[in-house]
């Protein structure tokens, strides 16, 4: 009896067993595999998210990029860059190669990411009638991921600049000096009658089709002039001590003949070029700023719009570079050979003296 239970006691004393050993080398072999299949799909998904990071800047940036541009300037930049090698064409796509680095857009395209730019206009180019204004642009960036082809693709609809029918009258001091050389002056307020004399006042004036008189024009900023309808942004020039003598204060109309006899009265010729092969009328166009951009009017789309017109089909050698356009007197408009003269033998014209 003492010796079978000393033998039940030495066999659980005698320690680990073979089984055991085996037991434990496949409970870390299997916890060393879990742990190193866990890393390797960190890894691939970190590398993933970094790829598709990468992807995801690069359609941003030339996107964003586009925006910063001229509507038009979107096509013909992408048309320099086919033309420079750095984009290839086909139809209305253009791509780069995975295997180039360049850059589009002011975005570099590394090697490893392949880039297609798609152009979908929103209208029909053989219409004629139907104005470019709008297309979307999808910007489509593809790169391999462990063989697998993947890809990002971003879409934007960009729209045709609308603008106004033309420059805005300007009362910068260099615009003013063209009708007051040397004089102080003030735009005209309900206390201009109450400065000292010398100072001269100008007074923005908007025909009134119910009185059948010019009215004072007291927000510059508003639509108070329309060339399509041939009213000219017109002003007069008083001295301080004259308002009372032109205007009824009380309504703050003058008499048309008071204006228009008056040397003192101007018109605003806004920046325009002369297309050279269309007759005066139906041929001048208005210029965007100080740029050679073309403002299109349109009644169909209710708006103005702005167009990149290749410069050799207009003269636009009317004004000095960096000039917005002018002011004259109504008195010499017909000046031949001058632009208030072409304006008013234009499709803008003539200036309406009512």
């Amino acid at each position: 009896m003492w010796k079978k239970k000393n033998k039940v006691q030495w066999n659980h004393q005698k320690g680990i067993t073979a089984a055991d050993v085996l037991i434990g080398l496949l409970i870390i072999m299997t916890t060393f595999g879990v742990i190193a299949m866990i890393y390797v799909n960190f890894v691939i998904g970190t590398k993933g998210m970094d790829r598709k990071t990468g992807a995801t800047r690069i359609a941003t940036n030339i996107l964003e990029n586009m925006n910063m541009i001229y509507y038009d300037d979107i096509e013909n930049s992408l048309q320099d860059f086919v033309n420079k090698g750095v984009l290839i064409k086909n139809d209305n796509s253009y791509s780069v190669q995975e295997d180039s680095s360049v850059k589009v857009f002011e975005t570099t395209i590394p090697k490893g990411y392949a880039l297609q730019i798609t152009l979908e206009n929103g209208y029909e180019p053989q219409d004629k009638l139907q104005l470019d204004l709008l297309k979307k642009v999808s910007v489509k960036v593809e790169y391999l991921l462990d063989g697998k082809l993947e890809n990002v693709e971003l879409s934007k609809v960009f729209e045709r600049e609308i603008v106004r029918e033309c420059n805005s009258p300007n009362f910068g001091e260099e615009y003013v000096r063209q009708m007051i050389p040397d004089a102080e002056y003030e735009m005209y307020s309900e206390a201009a009658n109450a400065l000292p004399t010398g100072i001269k006042i100008i007074c923005p004036l908007q025909y009134d089709g119910f009185s059948k008189k010019y009215k004072i024009v007291e927000d510059i900023h508003s639509l108070w002039y329309s060339y399509s309808n041939k009213q000219w942004a017109t002003v007069l020039v008083l001295e301080s001590n004259q308002l009372d003598e032109y205007f009824n204060l009380e309504s703050k109309t003058i008499e048309p003949e008071k204006l228009l006899n008056n040397e003192n009265a101007y018109v605003w010729i806004p920046r325009f070029g002369r297309l050279t092969q269309t007759p005066n009328f139906g041929g001048i166009r208005f210029l965007y700023k100080d740029t050679k951009r073309v403002i299109v009017s349109s009644y169909q789309e209710n708006g103005n719009f702005l167009y990149d017109f290749p410069k050799e089909e207009y003269n636009i050698n009317y004004f000095s570079t960096e000039q917005l356009g002018e002011w004259i007197k109504i008195q010499e408009i017909e000046t031949l050979a001058t632009p208030a003269n072409l304006l008013n033998d234009s499709q803008f014209g003539p200036f309406l003296e009512y």
